[in-house]
């Protein structure tokens, strides 16, 4: 079928390019405490969004989680530290 533009390739990009003002608007929304967590969970999880923001949303939550799990070895690494100071501070 040499007219048939209903492939999955070509509607994949038949999509709507977010405008500046959207992409200001859902950074601004993905900067707030709380609300910008659920909201990331959101539209990563969404059929129903912009493709381009659905992947944005998800690559911004795997970002979060590998700079959590950093935060998280770090943390532990300092705290053994602390405690090993403590111990030694203890047995002079």
């Amino acid at each position: 079928m040499e007219g048939d533009y209903t492939t999955p390739e070509l509607n994949q990009y038949d999509q709507n390019v977010m405008s500046l003002g959207e992409w200001v608007l859902t950074v601004f929304i993905s900067f707030l405490p709380l609300i910008g967590l659920v909201m990331l969970i959101v539209w990563s999880l969404s059929d129903n969004i912009n493709p381009n923001k659905r992947n944005w949303a998800r690559a911004t939550l795997i970002i979060y989680l590998i700079f959590m799990v950093l935060y998280f070895l770090l943390m532990i690494f300092v705290f053994g530290s602390l405690m090993s100071g403590v111990e030694e501070m203890y047995r002079m």
